[in-house]
């Protein structure tokens, strides 16, 4: 297990989601719970990582990443997952559970919102194979399972800046909300150049 790998989770639009009914499968499982900080305000993120965060004995592992990465208690942290990120590809799915059908009440569906594929060959950005670089997407609006939605970056956990421009996204957090349209229609009213952040 290496003790610096981690996913992050990021909130890039306008309303507050809680993550107490989702999971990550694939290459690794995590299930969040009530036992997890999971309500993700709008432009923050949660970091999974491969070991118990609330568990006394792991505080030393704790302190530890939050040193290397230079991280205050104001990032979330949640753990612990099973399994191991393979550095040569591995799927990684984000699902949200469903309500239950009335013909099977106690099982709980489960939708995927994003899944990926990730790999280190082409078009997959190959430096985040075992070099201590990240794999970032580049853009929320970009289909997670092209390689050419991310990139390959020095580890920033907790703080994310897409490095695509979104035509209409003025506001520079690589979505097109209605934040944009005020951005624009503002500039419209006052006469002024729009130009992206």
């Amino acid at each position: 297990m290496d003790e610096l790998e981690f996913l992050e989770i990021h909130k890039p639009t306008g309303e507050s989601l809680d993550l107490r009914s989702w999971r990550i499968q694939g290459g690794v499982d995590f299930q969040f719970g009530v036992d997890h900080a999971a309500t993700l305000p709008p432009g923050a993120s949660v970091l999974i990582l491969p070991f118990d965060h609330a568990n006394p004995l792991h505080a030393c592992r704790v302190d530890a990443f939050r040193v290397h990465y230079g991280l205050d208690t104001s990032v979330v942290l949640v753990g612990s997952y099973n399994g191991q990120l393979d550095d040569n590809g591995a799927r990684v799915a984000l699902q949200r559970s469903d309500a239950p059908t009335p013909s099977e009440p106690t099982f709980v569906p489960y939708v995927t919102e994003e899944e990926f594929l990730y790999d280190d060959r082409a078009s997959w950005p190959s430096g985040a194979d075992g070099t201590g670089r990240s794999l970032q997407r580049r853009a929320p609006v970009f289909y997670a399972n092209l390689g050419q939605a991310w990139m390959s970056a020095t580890p920033t956990p907790g703080t994310v800046q897409f490095d695509a421009n979104v035509t209409g996204d003025f506001t520079g957090d690589g979505v097109v909300t209605g934040d944009d349209i005020d951005v624009l229609l503002d500039a419209v009213q006052t006469g002024k150049d729009v130009a992206y952040l």
